[in-house]
């Protein structure tokens, strides 16, 4: 529990919900012309436009020749968008034990398409961050500039009520790089799951994508591909 200036500062923060940087941009039939690549997302990449405005061409819609280069030439966007991150920009609010409740406060322009190197950005609201580099400033009012993960969500007591806010963390999760996978037959290989579909996994090694059928896993390897299908 945590004391408070006023409860008009408590009813404040009890107003603020975890808000996108705008409404979902437009959807794109196909690579604008003349358009530029500027951000990716889980659900597509986002390119600016000719005219200047923004949009938003779904993974499905991207030409096959084209993913794999996209995701070499935005690797670590890639990663983050699949790992559902957010970009926390903000002020400490309140020190936990089990972490830093952040106070989001983003003006930028990063604002304006709601992602940023892959993460989507909060605009503001409170979140729970752990794990963040041991100097971090953790003192009321110090800046934040931090990639989170979510892992959960915390029931934070604010005195007079509790509020539910996301639960990151800034480790990157271990499932975003390449680890061992072992079929039914003992056969090992190294790669990365980029997703699920339709009982395959898609898999990329130095680059290259293949497919594999989880059934084709052991029992460990098909348990973990489930899990992070789920991500």
């Amino acid at each position: 529990m945590i004391r408070l200036r006023s409860l008009l500062t408590v009813a404040s923060f009890l107003a603020l919900g975890i808000l996108h940087a705008q409404e979902a941009l437009p959807e794109l039939d196909a690579v604008p012309s003349g358009g530029e690549i500027v951000e990716v997302a889980k659900s597509g990449v986002i390119f600016k436009t000719a005219e200047g405005g923004y949009g938003l061409l779904p993974w499905a819609k991207v030409p096959e020749t084209e993913k794999s280069v996209l995701t070499q030439r935005f690797r670590d966007q890639v990663r983050n968008a699949m790992a559902d991150a957010y970009r926390v920009k903000g002020t400490v609010f309140h020190a936990v034990a089990e972490g830093i409740i952040v106070q989001i406060d983003l003006t930028d322009e990063a604002a304006e398409i709601g992602f940023e190197g892959g993460a989507e950005v909060l605009t503001n609201g409170l979140v729970l961050i752990q794990d963040l580099p041991k100097d971090t400033p953790v003192g009321a009012g110090a800046t934040i500039d931090a990639v989170g993960y979510r892992i959960g969500t915390y029931r934070f007591n604010m005195g007079i009520a509790v509020k539910e806010i996301p639960h990151l963390t800034a480790v990157l999760p271990d499932w975003t790089g390449e680890m061992e996978w072992t079929n039914a037959e003992g056969k090992v290989m190294t790669a990365r799951l980029v997703g699920v579909k339709e009982g395959k996994g898609l898999f990329e090694r130095s680059g290259q994508r293949f497919l594999v059928p989880i059934e084709s896993l052991d029992a460990e390897g098909q348990e973990r591909a489930a899990e992070i299908a789920e991500k």
